[in-house]
């Protein structure tokens, strides 16, 4: 009998050397108390040795976790054990030991030996501090807090960077003693050592010709049989299965697939939110139905930067992630109760293995500016190095070196061809961040299952030639060749170089005489309604739809005046709520920096009674 993909999982952990009656372990604790009763979930404490570990966790514990007089060992948001030590097909499917989907694999061995696996992208993050014994959690605040962490160790050089990229940089954060686990690695920290942690590159994606000299036909049939096969093993224990559709290649390689399985077929759902003349919904309604798939159009209140979710947000990702689409948070709310208990998938790091950004990076040698490369993308326009400098005398324009320096150590740890070595680059330096924001909010409130997170997904498009992997080619060659029925449905992806032609250009073609400010009459099937969710959000919710930036208490206030003086914060919230997207993009870029303040140096609640 089909059962759903177990509700059971651990949503956050925290591992620690302190002791119960730590002031900064306290701190930790309630954070930690705070996620589970904001999500509805439990907390555990175990003592292992030395090393003490707190569980937020939905489900049952057992189902969770494979203890022993010897060791704890344990996967984060993901079932790992059944009673007799086995995976189970219902947390990921294990062929010749690959583990697929996103996981944090932890074991702790007698109390002194603790031993972290990342996944190919470290999509899972493990933040850490070894400042005084150590850290290890999933969730920022908690190393932030357990850590004992100040004003003082907020690295400005680490902010500029921050600002400047809008994401995290390889293993840096905004503190000078937290990191990140590299992604592929697998790191061991011995209580009895020098408080060293070893890692090791565990090398699950590889870059090969074997694919090299393959016909267009023989790519489009290898990537068809590969995603029927992903999308069918990750799905088909699963009794009710949700899909945000849009119009674009990710999720579409999920419904094809879906589509063509009709035990599958029968139990997918999807959703498209956005203006009902917006392409994403147009093409999300016919895929549906080509498939005869259930789906609905779904309006979004646009309440997601109210105060709660806000609050959400920062006590998952602290200053980890920025606060931008905070609507992901929005739609358990609004879709009905029975869709929002079902197990959610999307196509969660698809169109970047498959060679999405290459042609935007552009990186042709060794030799090559990376900074430059992620200049190209539209996040790390929003702050230029001279808006920086003109802020404040605590940035540096030599901070961009140290950037060029963190990027090349991504960059140099693969070996491969250029083209390779880009894919790895944009997923470790830059996508981890933004793609995986989706699946880490979503799966607080109901299971989350990603097909194409699998090594074998990734090691495909890097055994292409250049040609088959630069901008999803691949990703073409096999709707049009196999699921030739979705092929003709128009696609926001790629522009003009979608699957079809003549529709797309129809519809940029008034995009561009729209921007213009030319009114042409154009057949209601080439218009497409821009989807503009921020700027409704942030005029509804004001000075509320950034907090904590107006909320610090005078000694975080005075901080932050230090980076951003004067009315640089008021002018931009007026911007913003005019409509301005890059004052928009900037806030929420501080927002990020400011939970971080407010978590160290929180503000003086005053009684009634006072």
């Amino acid at each position: 009998m089909l059962h759903n993909q177990s509700s059971d999982r651990i949503l956050a952990f925290l591992l620690t050397s302190s002791t119960d009656s730590a002031p900064a372990y306290r701190r930790a604790y309630n954070h930690l108390q705070q996620l589970a009763t904001t999500f509805d979930a439990q907390i555990s404490t175990h003592t292992q040795g030395k090393m003490r570990v707190a569980f937020c966790y939905i489900g049952d514990l057992e189902n969770l976790c494979l203890s022993s007089e010897q060791e704890f060992s344990f996967f984060v948001d993901r079932p790992a054990f059944q009673s007799n030590g086995e995976f189970t097909r219902t947390a990921m499917h294990q062929k010749a030991g690959e583990i697929t989907d996103r996981f944090l694999h932890i074991t702790l061995h007698g109390g002194d030996r603790l031993e972290l696996t990342t996944d190919y992208a470290a999509t899972v993050p493990c933040f850490y501090s070894l400042r005084n014994g150590c850290s290890f959690s999933n969730i920022e605040p908690l190393v932030v807090l357990d850590s004992g962490s100040s004003l003082e160790d907020i690295d400005p050089a680490n902010m500029y960077l921050l600002l400047r990229y809008a994401h995290l940089i390889w293993t840096r954060t905004l503190f000078r003693h937290i990191f990140m686990l590299e992604p592929d690695s697998r790191a061991v920290w011995d209580t009895t050592a020098a408080g060293q942690i070893n890692s090791q590159n565990l090398q699950t994606v590889k870059s090969s010709t074997e694919r090299e000299t393959w016909s267009d036909r023989q790519v489009a049939d290898g990537l068809y049989e590969l995603n029927q096969q992903l999308v069918t093993d990750a799905l088909a224990h699963c009794s009710q299965i949700l899909l945000p559709l849009s119009s674009g290649y990710d999720s579409r390689m999920i419904l094809a697939a879906c589509g063509q399985d009709k035990s599958l077929a029968q139990r997918v759902e999807t959703y498209t939110y956005g203006p009902s003349g917006s392409i994403e919904v147009k093409a999300a309604r016919q895929l549906a139905e080509t498939y005869e798939i259930p789906w609905r159009h779904v309006e979004l209140p646009c309440h997601f930067l109210s105060r709660p979710f806000l609050e959400q947000a920062g006590a998952i990702f602290g200053s980890s992630l920025h606060f931008h689409g905070m609507y992901q948070l929005e739609f358990a709310d609004v879709l009905p109760t029975n869709l929002a208990r079902a197990v959610w998938t999307s196509g969660f790091m698809t169109g970047v293995p498959a060679g999405q950004h290459i042609g935007l990076m552009n990186i042709q040698s060794e030799s090559d500016s990376l900074a430059q490369a992620m200049n190209q993308f539209s996040q790390s326009q929003n702050w230029t190095d001279d808006d920086l400098n003109r802020l404040s005398s605590r940035f540096d324009k030599k901070m961009t070196h140290s950037a060029e320096a963190e990027f090349r150590l991504a960059f140099d740890r693969f070996e491969g061809r250029i083209q390779h070595k880009s894919v790895l680059f944009d997923v470790w330096t830059r996508q981890r961040n933004f793609i995986s924001y989706h699946p880490r909010v979503l799966e607080w409130t109901a299971p989350f299952v990603s097909p194409h997170m699998s090594p074998r997904y990734i090691n495909f498009f890097l055994s292409l030639s250049d040609r088959h992997l630069a901008n999803r080619l691949a990703v073409e060659l096999m709707f049009k060749h196999r699921y030739s029925e979705v092929a003709r449905i128009p696609s926001n992806s790629n522009g003009i170089q979608a699957l079809t032609g003549y529709y797309n250009q129809q519809r940029f073609l008034a995009r561009a005489l729209r921007k213009l400010g030319v009114s042409l009459p154009i057949l209601d099937r080439f218009q497409d309604e821009p989807i503009n969710f921020d700027t409704v959000a942030i005029r509804q919710s004001g000075k509320e739809g950034i907090w904590p930036i107006f909320d610090l208490s005078t000694e975080g206030k005075e901080f932050l005046a230090g980076f951003f003086p004067g009315s640089v914060l008021s002018d931009l919230l007026n911007s913003a709520m005019d409509g301005s997207e890059q004052a928009y993009n900037r806030l929420v870029s501080i927002q990020a920096i400011a939970y971080a303040i407010r978590l160290i140096a929180p503000a003086r609640v005053v009684s009634q009674v006072e």
